[in-house]
């Protein structure tokens, strides 16, 4: 394994995750707005320290398991085929599993978890692409 790779592309997918996901959340922020009631106050500053950093190690996570099963996603030179089966298994894992637990467990409108899953979506499958593009 290449652990420099697993470092940038782990860094990679972090930082594109970050960035759609934060427009997402700022251009539907009205259907948060709608639940507001039901979200417990956060202490800013420790809360999004955590975050980042579990969305990173999340993000590392994903590359280790790639680098670990790329082989058993393609041949080693179709790499868009390899980035975007990659990026529905992370979609299944990540973004379906807890947008589907958060609905069935929490007052969240459909609404919102239609446009958790199409973010999620998104996101899993742009890094999808950019693990296998770094990691080839």
């Amino acid at each position: 394994m290449k652990w420099s790779k697993i470092l940038y592309a782990g860094l990679a997918a972090f930082l594109i995750r970050s960035a759609i996901n934060t427009g997402f959340g700022q251009y539907f922020s009205y259907l948060y707005d709608l639940t507001s009631g039901m979200w417990r106050a956060m202490p800013t500053p420790f809360m999004t320290r955590n975050i980042i950093i579990l969305n990173l190690i999340l993000a590392i996570i994903a590359v280790f398991v790639y680098a670990w099963t790329n082989t058993a996603l393609g041949k080693k030179k179709e790499v868009l085929k390899k980035g975007l089966k990659f990026g529905v298994i992370i979609f299944l894992v990540r973004d379906l599993a807890g947008s589907l637990i958060s609905w069935v467990f929490m007052p969240v409108s459909a609404a919102l978890v239609g446009v958790w899953l199409v973010s999620g979506l998104a996101v899993s499958m742009i890094n999808g692409l950019v693990i296998a593009h770094i990691y080839k």
